[in-house]
């Protein structure tokens, strides 16, 4: 699990899948609940009270750090994050959408209800494009932090 946040001297820090974050204010975190259907991409979101597609900002670039997922059912499955030209649904949708793009930074998780697993990544996504995660067996939550510039 993400540690809480703690302090480096005088920083704030998040540490997760050995990564630290120092830069707590300007830290993105992003979100999904990927149903119970196997090899669905569900849009990343920023708020949980008012999901929508999130889309990088004009100009900048989105380098996520680290990602986690949580199983929700008793399934294996490999967790994944990517992205697209067009938005799809926070629900979850067949295909990733248009030009997508996905990281071959995973996480396997094995067949196991509450399994978790996070990793460390480095993976930049560029200006204006949806970010998404997909999970291979379904059932999953899966967490992103990074950092756009």
């Amino acid at each position: 699990m993400p540690k809480p946040i703690g302090t480096l001297g005088t920083l704030n820090t998040l540490t997760v899948g050995g990564r630290v974050f120092t830069d707590i204010d300007n830290l993105i975190q992003l979100g999904c609940t990927i149903p119970s259907a196997p090899n669905v991409a569900c849009a990343l979101f920023l708020d949980a009270l008012a999901p929508a597609a999130y889309q990088v900002t004009a100009g900048k670039v989105l380098t996520l750090g680290a990602f986690t997922c949580n199983m929700y059912a008793n399934v294996a499955s490999g967790a994944t994050v990517g992205f697209a030209d067009t938005a799809i649904s926070v629900a979850g949708a067949a295909s990733p959408g248009t030009n997508a793009e996905t990281s071959s930074q995973s996480i396997y998780m094995a067949t196991a209800l509450g399994a978790y697993g996070e990793r460390p990544i480095v993976y930049r996504i560029p200006a204006t494009k949806y970010p998404y995660a997909l999970a291979g067996g379904g059932n999953a939550v899966i967490i992103t932090w990074g950092y756009e510039a």
